[in-house]
């Protein structure tokens, strides 16, 4: 399998592609059409961070990424059903963040949040050690990762070596080892 970090104006190659957190940068036109192409021609996407906001403005996840005053999230549990990079984890599994910061969050309407919701496509929420949720901040706030139909696009919000360096991150890799 090859995995490519995705870089504006660079070619999509490999198998899947790692769209990186942006540092806020709003997406620029021209950086959608080579992820919206790469995904038509049945390529998997993993965006972290504030890298999902590219995504959606392709339209390739729904919703939108905003930025929040900086929170911690300790863990999440793994919701809906199993994507591209997450097939080995059971639902229900909770993974330890160590501490995330985070400083961006999802944000649908209500009724697209129930879509997701309802058809599997809530990946991810933020949750305490027991699997608990904070909902107290609003219906998006729990939501840490979604994927679109395929299952082969998906969203993760935190920075990437946060993520990476975390019991979700070993996890994610280790099923795109087996895959």
């Amino acid at each position: 399998m090859r995995v490519a970090i995705y870089a504006p104006g660079a070619p999509l190659e490999g198998d899947v592609v790692v769209v990186p957190p942006r540092s806020g940068a709003p997406p620029e036109e021209g950086a959608l059409e080579p992820l919206r192409a790469f995904a038509r021609g049945g390529g998997r996407l993993l965006a972290l961070g504030d890298g999902v906001a590219l995504l959606c403005a392709a339209e390739l996840l729904p919703g939108a990424v905003t930025r929040v005053p900086a929170r911690a999230a300790t863990h999440v549990r793994v919701e809906g059903r199993a994507t591209a990079f997450t097939w080995a984890i059971p639902a229900g599994r909770i993974l330890a963040l160590a501490g995330l910061a985070l400083e961006h969050a999802y944000a649908a309407a209500d009724a697209e949040i129930a879509a997701l919701a309802s058809s599997g496509r809530v990946v991810l929420r933020y949750c305490d050690a027991a699997g608990g949720l904070d909902t107290s901040s609003g219906r998006t706030a729990s939501i840490a990762g979604l994927s679109d139909e395929s299952g082969r696009i998906v969203g993760i919000l935190g920075g990437v070596s946060q993520t990476l360096d975390c019991a979700l991150g070993r996890q994610i890799e280790a099923c795109l080892a087996r895959t």
